[in-house]
């Protein structure tokens, strides 16, 4: 349409043709069309013309022209921009519409060069203006609107010939701030719906519900419609997130569609920028999972706790496992099958390795706690029922959970060696091999010095019964006896 008014008007001598223009370039209907008339225009200049007076006049057009635009570029001190922004750059429009035709069909009563300047002065104030107004807004909505309109602007004075580049210079420069602010609101929204979460799995009583909350956001675990009522496998906060970051998306789609970028691909995809993308996304994940694992160890505290009831002198051979562990267990199996559920095997990985090395290190530091002055070789025989039972259950589910086809080079049961290689010593025939370079590598690589040290210090290899001082002994006890005296020397002479 924009070429035919043109070729038009080239064809139209001076006075002739009123020819329709608007900002709105979908808006073409000739009732809502803004009309232009240039023919008092044209009718004077041809007047001074034959009066011999047309340089004069000239003058008098541009100066007036001139004057006109510098009162357009002036914006409203007591209406807030954000209501005046259309009128203002519509004005502007209407100003270079103008002059680019009078430029083309008044017979060089404007120049380009005339033309030139007052647009390169109008440009500049106006991205001045955008600059201001733009670190003034808080709001992601105002952002938007504004630009959107900005963007119009643009690529209306862009077709008669203008150079905008620098507008949409300036809309870039508040690109960075508009994605602050959208990722702020979003992140308060995402506050919101976890801190309001009542952690009750979805009930979804018709297919609607079904398609809103799981199909769209490719949530569903299988090709077809499910039975209702459906209890879903997550909380209502999985598809409100969902939303959150869908919404977050269109908002910066929004921003970067019809701008100065020519390719948004560009801007959402760049090496530096993906690997940042990655680092932000391996980071939250990693933090999400610390709280989840911070979570079960907190209440496997609470079982771990119960070693403070165990006799540590017991004069009696214990047969079955201590109370603690077989709450611990039962804990593990709710938690590994709730979590095989709805995490990924990575994430099922770290959380049930954390947890496990968690209760090897509450083993050991049960030996090493100050209300543990002594202990004998029946409470170390008690432990070893315990962490004998703990390693069958995990290396089950090690391979029930489909974790030992990913891992194959290493078990749940590596995440309590550091017990077991604790408790191996303590029962050990010759524990002073344990200063033996060779044979501390290959049984007891994970013990601490310091630790050892202090552990076989408290160890009395005989209960303290009123005949314990006169029971036999066999030799086997006796060669333990002697060899875990000899390592307790050792480390003390060694520390």
């Amino acid at each position: 349409m924009l070429e035919l008014q043109r070729k038009s008007e080239e064809q139209c001598g001076p006075g002739m043709g009123d020819l329709e223009y608007t900002l709105d370039v979908e808006d073409i209907d000739d009732d809502h069309a803004v009309k232009i008339d240039l023919t008092p225009l044209y009718r004077a200049s041809h007047i001074h013309t034959c009066l011999g007076l047309r340089e004069q006049f000239r003058g008098y057009y541009y100066n007036n022209r001139r004057m006109q635009l510098e009162l357009d570029l002036q914006t409203s001190s007591v209406q807030p921009f954000v209501e005046s922004y259309q009128s203002f750059l519509a004005q502007i429009a209407g100003h270079f519409i103008v002059e680019d035709r009078v430029l083309r069909t008044s017979g060089g009563l404007l120049d380009a060069e005339q033309a030139e300047t007052m647009w390169e002065n109008a440009i500049a104030k106006m991205t001045s203006v955008l600059g201001e107004h733009f670190s003034r807004m808080d709001s992601t909505t105002h952002l938007l609107l504004v630009k959107d309109y900005v963007t119009l602007f643009g690529t209306t004075l862009r077709q008669y010939g203008f150079e905008v580049t620098p507008l949409f210079e300036a809309l870039d420069h508040s690109l960075d701030k508009y994605h602050l602010l959208l990722l702020a609101e979003c992140k308060e929204q995402i506050v919101s719906v976890i801190s309001n979460d009542t952690y009750e799995q979805m009930t979804m009583k018709k297919d609607t519900d079904y398609e809103n909350n799981v199909i769209a956001f490719h949530l569903q675990t299988m090709d077809i419609m499910p039975a209702f009522p459906y209890i879903a496998a997550f909380s209502a906060t999985v598809p409100n997130a969902c939303r959150i970051v869908r919404s977050f998306i269109k908002g910066s789609a929004d921003y970067l569609s019809y701008g100065v970028h020519v390719n948004s691909f560009d801007i959402v995809k760049r090496p530096q920028a993906s690997l940042t993308a990655k680092v932000v996304l391996k980071t939250s994940r990693d933090a999400a999972y610390t709280a989840l694992l911070n979570l079960v160890n907190k209440k496997l505290d609470e079982f771990m706790a119960l070693t403070e009831n165990i006799n540590w002198i017991t004069e009696e051979i214990p047969e079955d496992c201590n109370d603690y562990i077989n709450e611990v267990v039962i804990y593990l199996d709710t938690i590994l099958s709730t979590a095989q559920q709805i995490l990924p095997l990575d994430a099922l990985h770290k959380v049930a390795s954390g947890a496990l090395e968690h209760i090897s290190n509450s083993i050991v530091s049960a030996f090493l706690s100050d209300s543990v002055k002594r202990f004998n070789v029946n409470v170390v025989k008690g432990f070893d029922n315990d962490l004998r039972m703990l390693e069958s259950f995990v290396d089950e589910r090690f391979h029930a959970t489909g974790l030992s086809e990913i891992y194959k080079e290493g078990s749940f049961k590596e995440c309590l060696l550091e017990a077991r290689q604790l408790i191996n010593l303590l029962l050990s025939n010759q524990p002073e091999n344990f200063m033996n370079p060779v044979i501390r590598e290959r049984n007891y690589n994970v013990l601490d010095y310091k630790k050892v040290a202090t552990i076989c210090d408290k160890f009395k290899d005989a209960p303290d019964g009123i005949f314990g001082s006169l029971s036999n002994r066999s030799t086997k006890q006796n060669t333990r006896k002697k060899s875990m005296d000899v390592l307790k020397k050792r480390l003390k002479d060694f520390n």
